[in-house]
């Protein structure tokens, strides 16, 4: 009976240790899988740093038609390899729209339970040129006036005529032929045109004092500093509100000719920029 008993004891451990021999393997095979998992993720997310590099510089567009910070699409790669890949391209102030060079890419690696990234910064091709003069609405000598009063405004909607390689504007500064009437101030503003060619919604705007204008007609510079990036064909509007004062504040002069612009159209609002009307 004891000697029964004994060999029941080592049965019994050698199951025991033969068990645990079967778990430390399975481990064993489960870190390996996940070590083969990692190297594999990490390969793919370099792989994402090169999509994306190739899908933003052969999109012409890709200011415009890829959302900062937004992932791509993954991406299951071949039938030699496990996994998907994918990017993220970002910028600092979370829209590509404008002019900026310095962005983030970001690829994305998969595979089995492990995820890598890797982290590039890009410079934008591509370089901004001087200011140059691409709209010319009015000259002295072909002028009509307009009485810039309570809820009024007048402006100009326009599509520049750009180089043909050029892929962003930005409207930083205009000039505005005027003579003051008396001290107030007004509100200048770039806007989007709704389908109708009507400003719509607001791109910039800056508050100016009519202090500074002249006695006497001449030309009054307002400058936009945060102007934004714009496509090539995007039809843009300038209008001039009235913000405060007691009555009239300002003459503003406008004309029929325009010169680098094959779109244009003068615009007036009696309502605060509420409706607009085209004077075209």
């Amino acid at each position: 009976m004891a000697l029964y008993v004994a060999v029941m004891a080592v049965a019994l451990i050698v199951s025991v240790l033969g068990l645990a021999g079967l778990t430390v393997v399975r481990i064993e095979r489960q870190r390996a899988n996940a070590a083969t998992d990692l190297i594999a993720a990490r390969q793919n997310a370099r792989s994402g740093i090169e999509w994306g590099l190739a899908g933003s510089g052969t999109n012409a567009n890709w200011r415009t038609t890829i959302a900062s910070g937004t992932e791509s699409s993954q991406l299951s790669v071949g039938s030699n390899a496990q996994g998907t890949v994918s990017w993220i391209l970002k910028d600092t102030d979370g829209s590509l729209s404008n002019t900026d060079i310095d962005l983030q890419l970001t690829g994305i690696g998969r595979a089995g339970r492990a995820l890598q990234v890797s982290r590039v910064r890009v410079a934008a091709a591509g370089t901004a040129s001087a200011e140059q003069v691409w709209h010319d609405e009015y000259r002295p000598g072909q002028s009509t006036n307009f009485q810039l009063q309570a809820n009024s405004g007048v402006g100009v909607r326009f599509i520049p005529a750009l180089p043909v390689n050029a892929t962003r504007w930005s409207i930083t500064r205009v000039l505005v032929w005027s003579q003051k009437i008396q001290n107030g101030s007004l509100e200048a503003r770039v806007t989007t045109l709704d389908a109708s060619g009507l400003p719509q919604s607001v791109v910039n705007s800056v508050t100016v004092s009519t202090n500074s204008f002249p006695a006497t007609f001449d030309w009054q510079e307002i400058s936009f500093p945060a102007a934004a990036g714009l496509a090539p064909n995007e039809a843009m509007g300038v209008v001039l509100l009235f913000k405060s004062g007691s009555s009239s504040i300002l003459q503003v002069g406008y004309g029929a000719n325009s010169n680098g612009s094959p779109t244009t159209s003068m615009l007036t609002t009696s309502n605060d920029g509420s409706t607009w009307t085209s004077q075209s």
